[in-house]
């Protein structure tokens, strides 16, 4: 009996962003009363609304000024594995665990104005075990049967951020885009310290049974057949909703007008009505076969076929919810449970299957040399 356990604990903390704004471009036209900033770049807008002087670095030194960009990361692995041996075969057990845990602030107009920002954290813990049976290898058979099973669990969270001195304050106040319309004059207000804080969970369980056999039937040909069958379980929730900088409810005018503003500037749209959830259950049995011939020491020749698949699951980050297909929408109001072509979000999707074929040939030429060649091609479905 061999027991052995791994621990690997991991922390790795980023501050700044390797990223900077270059090669602006102008807004289009001259300056008017329906585009005051006709004819100037992003950082001249900001600087001429009091901005850092930073703003104006718009070119590729490698250099930005950011208001806090950070990024903190913990991980914990663990692995306990227990190898008997049971006569000529070996059952092996394998318990695992696994986490992280992350926070970040990403100033995300990449400059040194205030403008927003978008905080993000997430939790993940896996527990996994695996038992193994594997016999001998130079028999006429060999084998390795075993089963698998996997629970995690996935918690995100983000939020956009618009302080209530943000420069998108005066900037939207002003903006002539919103003339006529209700919001004209309060846009930037309606958003002041106003948050958009969106939840992602996710329970996983995946439950996994295998057999691979191989038949050395002669000293020149060997076949393997493998078989798994997979089940994946799925629940998950996600919401989004406009509100306070510190979460709490919008009162008043701003509860209606700030959706409105941020469905026009961060097309985040129906964010009263973004709560979703949904489970879902699929199983897959995906089979192997390889045969094999060597017909001396120096020379292997190999064909296989295999097929595998990856779980379908659901997304964390959409801004939108799906809708009906062929949902009429109007413009610039859209109505609830109604969005345009562009603005309609994902949350469930669907498992992707591939088929894979290779062939293949490995060579010892003399003393010196090795030779391997595959020529293998997979067909992907849903992908």
């Amino acid at each position: 009996l061999t027991v052995s356990l791994k621990a690997e604990i991991g922390e790795f903390d980023v501050d700044g962003r390797q990223i900077e704004i270059v090669n602006e471009l102008p807004v289009p036209g001259a300056p008017s009363p329906t585009n005051p900033f006709g004819g100037r770049t992003y950082s001249q807008i900001l600087a001429a609304l009091g901005q850092d002087p930073s703003v104006l670095n718009n070119t590729a030194d490698y250099v930005r000024s950011s208001n806090g960009d950070f990024s903190d990361n913990n991980t914990d692995e663990y692995v306990l594995q227990a190898d008997w041996q049971l006569g000529e075969n070996t059952l092996t057990l394998i318990n695992s665990y696994s986490k992280y845990d992350f926070s970040e602030l990403c100033d995300c107009d990449f400059t040194g104005g205030n403008v927003f920002s978008v905080i993000m954290d997430e939790e993940f813990d896996q527990t996994s075990h695996e038992i193994r049976l594997t016999s001998p290898t130079g028999n006429k058979l060999e084998y390795i049967l075993g089963a698998y099973y996997e629970t995690s669990d996935l918690e995100f969270r983000d939020t956009i951020q618009v302080q209530s001195n943000s420069v998108l304050v005066p900037l939207l106040n002003a903006n002539p885009a919103f003339n006529g319309t209700p919001l004209q004059g309060i846009a930037g207000t309606a958003v002041a310290a106003t948050g958009t804080p969106r939840v992602f969970t996710q329970d996983s369980t995946s439950y996994a049974a295998f057999a691979q056999v191989s038949w050395n039937m002669s000293e020149e040909f060997r076949s393997t057949f493998g078989l798994r069958y997979t089940k994946d379980d799925k629940d998950a929730t996600r919401s989004l909703k406009i509100t306070e900088i510190d979460g709490d409810p919008l009162t008043g005018l701003q509860a209606v007008a700030a959706p409105q503003v941020y469905a026009a500037v961060f097309n985040v749209r129906r964010t009263d009505l973004h709560d979703l959830s949904g489970s879902r259950e699929e199983d897959d049995l995906l089979p192997s076969v390889i045969v094999e011939w060597s017909p001396d020491d120096n020379t292997m020749m190999y064909a296989s076929w295999s097929k595998g698949s990856k779980s379908g699951g659901y997304d964390a980050r959409s801004n939108n919810p799906t809708v009906p297909p062929g949902t009429a929408c109007t413009a610039p109001n859209t109505p609830v449970g109604c969005l345009p072509a562009n603005g309609v979000g994902t949350f469930e999707f669907e498992e992707e299957d591939a088929t894979s074929f290779e062939l293949g040939t490995k060579l010892r030429i003399g003393d010196q040399f090795e030779l391997n060649a595959a020529l293998y091609v997979t067909d992907f479905d849903d992908l």
